[in-house]
């Protein structure tokens, strides 16, 4: 069977990325280990071009691409069901052939414009376990269309870690999606521990009201390998975030949970519904509440006052990620998906 690939940001350098060994491949949503199952794909060349993007209907751009080439492919498969829109007005008016198939990081609210692009798709994976319950309550009526396939880390780039976390050795902050720093930051104050905060965006720290034990790094980008290298060398991984406890919206700081997981670090991190990973459940970590001082002021105690559970935690979190929350398990369980599908070699064979 053949499927093209599409998102809302450039697939090509993302696979390129990979195949070089410089970056993992969760962006890349499973598609790579297709290839080892029968499916032949197509990555559809970002471009940027004159149709404006309607927000609504996603990028527009793209899908008018995948519109003109699509009828040579079976299925197409996009990232993000948001940009998705105009393709599922085209299969709800005819007009496409190929079946739809995307995955979803949002509560969808039940309107006339979410009802007609759900009905246009064959399948929608989602990736939370609580999204998905949340989803098939809101629209019982399409529940068959709908799968949940949680993520995972990219193990071949994440190697085992040498080393258990360093005794008194700094926790590490990273990411931009809706960081609450500033609850990290008044914590930090009141520990001995040292922290180094690493984002792309705008803080929200000013350099003057940085205690001593905190190091701020803003960089518009930070390559994987000064990554890696980041969380080989922390103790723990703190992923403060700017939700309340009933969010709905994305996983959140899933990326950074499972890239300490996958680098065995234990995880100190705001409480959101939306992960399916219980931290505290699975042994890994420790919750706070959001925009809690004192919750992080205990969590942080606790974690840097006993080194040997911590490091315990760290080497629980990797097995988790061994066992489940792997790219290669989401690959695996995205092929048996594609594998119902009518078009597929395997669906036939087992027709026959």
């Amino acid at each position: 069977m053949r499927l093209l690939f599409y998102n809302n940001y450039d697939m090509q350098k993302a696979w390129q990325d990979w195949q070089n060994h410089l970056a993992p491949d969760q962006h890349l949503f499973g598609v790579n280990h297709l290839m080892n199952d029968g499916i032949q794909v197509k990555i559809l060349r970002h471009k940027s071009g004159f149709i404006r993007e309607a927000s609504r209907y996603g990028n527009l751009n793209q899908q008018t691409r995948v519109a003109l080439t699509g009828f040579l492919y079976p299925v197409v498969y996009c990232g993000f069901f948001s940009d998705t829109g105009f393709l599922a007005l085209l299969r709800h008016s005819h007009c496409l052939r190929s079946d739809l198939v995307s995955v979803l990081h949002t509560p969808l609210d039940r309107n006339a414009f979410n009802a007609r692009a759900i009905k246009a798709h064959w399948r929608i994976s989602v990736l939370s376990r609580s999204l998905y319950t949340e989803t098939i309550s809101t629209w019982p009526e399409f529940s068959d269309k709908f799968v949940h396939i949680p993520w995972g880390a990219d193990l071949r780039f994440y190697p085992e870690p040498c080393c258990d976390p360093k005794p008194g050795g700094f926790i590490l902050s990273i990411g931009a999606t809706r960081r609450d720093f500033k609850t990290l930051l008044a914590a930090a104050r009141k520990s001995a521990q040292q922290f180094v905060i690493c984002t792309p965006g705008e803080s929200g720290l000013a350099p003057g009201e940085l205690p001593k034990n905190v190091t701020l790094h803003e960089k518009s980008y930070l390559s994987y390998p000064e990554t890696l290298r980041l969380y080989r060398d922390c103790m723990a991984v703190a992923v403060p975030l700017d939700v309340p406890e009933n969010y709905r919206g994305t996983q959140i700081g899933i990326s950074s949970l499972l890239e300490a997981m996958a680098m065995g670090r234990p995880v100190i991190m705001t409480r959101h519904l939306l992960l399916d990973i219980d931290i505290e459940k699975e042994q890994i970590g420790y919750w706070t509440r959001a925009k809690d001082v004192n919750s992080w002021i205990n969590a942080i105690a606790k974690m840097g006052g006993d080194p040997k559970q911590a490091a315990a935690m760290g080497r629980r979190g990797r097995l988790l990620c061994e066992e489940h929350y792997n790219t290669a398990r989401y690959g695996m369980d995205l092929c048996r998906l594609l594998q119902t599908h009518p078009k597929s070699a395997a669906h036939a064979s087992r027709q026959n």
